[in-house]
């Protein structure tokens, strides 16, 4: 019996995902979450009311989540360049620029037009089963301002990352306060969360926040998660 359940646990890794890309994973058209992602902000702040974009918006350049109906600034939104092109709009206070499939975190308004009402806007992983899994995010500042934008992760709430980034290079390779990086393998339990955020900044709203999140969960994680899927499939039965 041990013999069949070791030679079901090798044959099921490849049916299981072996990473979660928030970039590539990023759409539209799958709901909110989707999958393992979900997109939404922190009412009044990180650690405030956790509530799901659900806007949606296509133009053409960016595909977006947002606050229905058409509230694509209060509050924030997640949003991704899907051309093969650099995209620029310095009409677009303070400025801003996407890289070519480049996906960004918006700073809400909120925090601009009221200071006393100071949402954050961030991107969620929720662990689809116990185990350890390697994280591996990167922000990068898109607007052309030189204000720096606070970020964070959040898991369970808890603070494990704080940095700032501030000001962008068009098309060369980020400048040094430009990027900020996360690094991490996370004990977490079915059901954990870790948020990668973006606070709004007060006195310059809108700012735009490139993340790139790789997810990659442990052997023995993958394992667990694929006899979950046999446990499913005997309750099925």
């Amino acid at each position: 019996m041990k013999k069949v359940l070791v030679l079901f646990m090798v044959l099921a890794l490849p049916c299981v995902a072996s990473a979660w890309d928030l970039v590539d994973d990023f759409s539209i058209t799958n709901g909110n979450p989707n999958g393992v992602w979900s997109y939404g902000y922190y009412a009044g702040g990180a650690g405030g009311t956790w509530t799901l974009y659900d806007g949606t918006g296509d133009s053409g350049t960016l595909i977006n989540w947002f606050v229905a109906p058409g509230d694509t600034d209060g509050h924030g939104n997640v949003n991704k360049n899907y051309t093969a092109n650099t995209f620029t709009q310095d009409t677009w206070a303070p400025g801003m620029s996407w890289r070519p499939g480049q996906l960004c975190v918006m700073a809400p308004y909120s925090a601009y037009w009221n200071p006393n009402y100071n949402d954050d806007s961030a991107v969620r992983f929720t662990a689809p089963a116990t185990g350890s899994y390697d994280i591996v995010a990167n922000w990068e500042s898109r607007v052309m301002s030189g204000t720096p934008t606070d970020i964070f992760v959040l898991v369970n709430g808890v603070i494990h990352h704080y940095d700032q980034v501030s000001g962008f290079t068009e098309f060369d390779p980020p400048l040094a306060e430009s990027v900020s990086t996360y690094v991490a393998t996370l004990p977490l339990k079915a059901g954990d969360v870790v948020d990668f955020g973006v606070n709004g900044v007060v006195d310059d709203g809108g700012h735009q926040i490139g993340l790139g999140v790789v997810i990659i969960p442990e052997p023995i994680t993958m394992a667990l998660m694929s006899l979950g899927g046999l446990a499913l499939l005997r309750r099925r039965r």
